[in-house]
């Protein structure tokens, strides 16, 4: 063990001086902490900002994109030319089914010149009169899928895909002459517009396979 050597004792020296709080002013000591908590408050705003709101004004980015806008060049121009024309392409249709269906129409029947001129016209009158001397009739309907394929500013050509659900009856027995052929069929029609109205002038069967749109 060490021997610590201790010195002869001093005389105490005088007291520190206390400091004491009390004496403050209390208006300074309340403006101190007014300026310490604003203080606080403001770098809490600040790393509040920082965190959780974007500081650019830029959208957010998300998963999925903003649907894109519609501008002319994305419009069809002709898309009501085209919905009319194949209107007019399916009146033609049903108007030849109506007439071919019903045991008294006649070549001369008013329904097929409503869509139709020309060759068009004349080879549906073909085939009504030849159906009417036969004694037959049509029964079952065609499913059609036409296409306008030419357009301009007053001709059209459609193409179609067609199904032929039609069967060729006899009127007064009703027996089956000719059964339906349910193969796809490719025909071609062409139309004229005439005095605001397109007409049907031009019709052919080309009995090539397609695939119905």
């Amino acid at each position: 063990m060490v021997d610590v050597v201790q010195g002869p004792p001093q005389p105490p020296g005088p007291p520190a001086p206390r400091r004491s709080w009390a004496r403050r002013p209390r208006g300074l000591t309340v403006a101190l902490v007014a300026v310490v908590v604003a203080g606080l408050a403001a770098i809490g705003v600040l790393v509040a900002i920082s965190d959780d709101e974007p500081t650019s004004t830029a959208p957010l980015a998300t998963g999925t994109s903003a649907p894109a806008l519609t501008t002319p060049s994305t419009i069809d121009p002709q898309a009501a030319v085209r919905a009319e024309i194949l209107a007019a392409y399916r009146q033609a249709f049903d108007a030849f089914v109506a007439v071919a269906s019903d045991p008294n129409g006649q070549p001369t029947d008013a329904r097929l010149e409503e869509r139709k001129i020309g060759n068009a016209l004349l080879a549906s009158q073909v085939s009504i009169d030849r159906l009417r001397k036969a004694g037959n009739i049509y029964r079952g309907g065609i499913e059609l899928h036409p296409v306008v394929v030419e357009l301009t500013a007053d001709t059209a050509v459609v193409e179609d895909c067609g199904i032929d659900h039609v069967e060729v009856v006899n009127a007064t027995t009703g027996e089956v002459v000719t059964p339906a052929d349910p193969e796809p069929a490719k025909a071609r029609a062409t139309y004229q517009l005439i005095n605001g109205v397109w007409m049907q002038n031009g019709f052919k069967q080309l009995d090539l396979p397609c695939v119905p749109s």
